[in-house]
């Protein structure tokens, strides 16, 4: 369910805000520098994120999805370039928060049951969702307000989600 929720996010964050960052700047070079910027983010953040303790996933998950419901936000109300890729670098830390965890529960998960069962759980709840996403995009006509909207309620859905219910069994880590 959680990978559903962050799929809105995905679709956003991957493919309508590399659209938006080539429409103002109307220049390739300015897609390809959301690429690097992304993938220099996610080199460090991984590294970094990935010795925090296992029984932080929880708090992990609930501030990452926090950091980009903010970002979103931000990113609608101010229109600066310097702004725009700064989001990338920062969006491409909390997400390593939000997706570290996720990835190694559904991990643990699938080495626990079933690898292949869990895969097809995964890409089903990542990818129905995108079939409502792109559909009301195609109904409106604003397509990025629209998009950058339903991110943000995205990544506050999924903190809601993780706060209130939890990911993890572990009896500690219920109370954050």
């Amino acid at each position: 369910m959680l990978q559903g929720i962050q799929s809105f996010h995905n679709v956003a964050e991957g493919i309508i805000w590399p659209i938006f960052i080539f429409m103002i700047f109307s220049s390739i070079e300015s897609v390809a520098l959301l690429i690097v910027i992304s993938s220099i983010a996610t080199i460090i953040f991984t590294y970094i994120i990935g010795k925090i303790k296992k029984d932080k996933r929880n708090q992990m998950m609930i501030i990452g999805s926090a950091l980009v419901a903010v970002l979103w936000i931000l990113r609608l109300v101010i229109e600066n370039e310097i702004f725009y890729y700064a989001s990338v670098f920062f969006i491409g830390l909390a997400y390593i928060l939000i997706s570290l965890p996720l990835d190694s529960v559904l991990f643990e998960e699938g080495e626990a049951k079933d690898a292949l069962a869990a895969s097809a759980y995964r890409n089903t709840f990542s990818m129905f969702p995108r079939i409502f996403f792109y559909g009301f995009l195609f109904i409106m006509l604003d397509i990025f307000d629209i998009s950058f909207i339903s991110a943000t309620v995205s990544m506050v859905l999924f903190l809601m989600f993780v706060y209130f219910f939890g990911v993890f069994k572990d009896p500690k880590i219920k109370n954050i």
